[in-house]
């Protein structure tokens, strides 16, 4: 029997006994292929899941896996957005996005916008040196008095003031000029594409007004003879200041007064005016009248040459260069 036994094992399909040791060795790869260390883990996990459990919780999930629910899912993270920017007119930059649309209408009735001027013109001062001419521009476009006297050569300043009339802006290009006798061939450079001239005298100085008719009449006729012309009195203080009276009275001359002033106008065919650059009397009004009188005589310029009058167009008022 036992030979019969084992002959029918022996006798077994070949594929049989081919499963049997394939089953063999693939549990010895397993075996092999799995390490030592992790069989230990499988062995001791029950012990590790109930070590992180929660003892005053009656739910019976471990805690990590709580924690593992309760944390957000992560999204992609974002760049933060730029905050727009609102220029405000004193130059400084506003990022708050959280106006309100009263403060949005105070940024932009206060944010000013530079638009050009409509209109551009050009002043040359002349007169003898010292009576004042420097001080008068110095006053009106930068607006304080210099104190110290320094001789000028040619100086430019720019100053932008309101046509009031029409509300337009002037740009005035403000030329000074030498009034000493060494600059003579220097001075009338700067004559060319005047607007208008300030003839100007000191008032505590009556020699300066004579100089007027002498000398600097007869040199802005011949250079720029259709140009516009202003006498200017300028130290219109010192009529009443008594040191200046009595430093006169010991010359046995006397203040020049307004009476004095008007009749040299009108012999130059200009207007007169009289103003006080230390104490800023007049300044004002004095560029005032010079603005108004150049944009009169341009607009009924082109009012004339748009209607066509006598078939002729308007030619610019210009300067003569030696």
């Amino acid at each position: 029997m036992a030979a019969i036994g084992r002959r029918r094992v022996n006798n077994r399909p070949a594929s049989a006994r081919r499963t049997r040791s394939t089953t063999g060795e693939t549990a010895r790869e397993t075996a092999e292929e799995t390490p030592p260390g992790k069989e230990i883990f499988f062995v001791f996990l029950p012990l590790l899941l109930l070590l992180f459990s929660s003892s005053s919780s009656s739910s019976s999930c471990p805690r990590f896996l709580l924690l593992v629910e309760k944390t957000p899912p992560l999204s992609p993270r974002r760049k933060p957005l730029r905050s727009q920017s609102t220029r405000v007119s004193n130059g400084t930059i506003n990022t708050d996005l959280s106006v309100s649309s009263g403060q949005a209408s105070q940024l932009s009735q206060g944010t000013s916008v530079t638009v050009p001027p409509s209109y551009s013109k050009k002043f040359v001062v002349v007169g003898d040196g010292g009576c004042g001419k420097t001080c008068l521009l110095i006053s009106y476009s930068q607006g304080y008095f210099p104190e110290k006297y320094v001789p000028t050569v040619f100086e430019n300043y720019i100053s932008h003031t309101i046509h009031k009339p029409s509300g337009k802006g002037v740009e005035l290009a403000l030329w000074d000029t030498a009034g000493q006798e060494e600059y003579d061939r220097l001075r009338p450079l700067s004559y060319p594409e005047t607007d208008l001239l300030f003839v100007c005298f000191a008032i505590d100085c009556p020699v300066s007004l004579e100089n007027v008719m002498d000398k600097w009449y007869p040199e802005v006729l011949h250079f720029c003879p259709t140009t516009p012309l202003i006498l200017v009195g300028l130290k219109s203080d010192l009529r009443s200041n008594r040191t200046c009276i009595d430093f006169l009275k010991a010359q046995g001359l006397t203040p020049v007064t307004p009476q004095q002033g008007q009749t040299v106008a009108e012999r130059m065919g200009a207007t007169y005016v009289e103003c006080s650059s230390k104490q800023m009397i007049g300044v004002d009004e004095v560029f005032e009248l010079a603005v108004n009188t150049v944009i009169d005589i341009e607009e009924s310029a082109s009012k004339d040459s748009s209607r066509g009058k006598g078939g002729k167009k308007v030619k610019k008022r210009s300067c003569k260069i030696l």
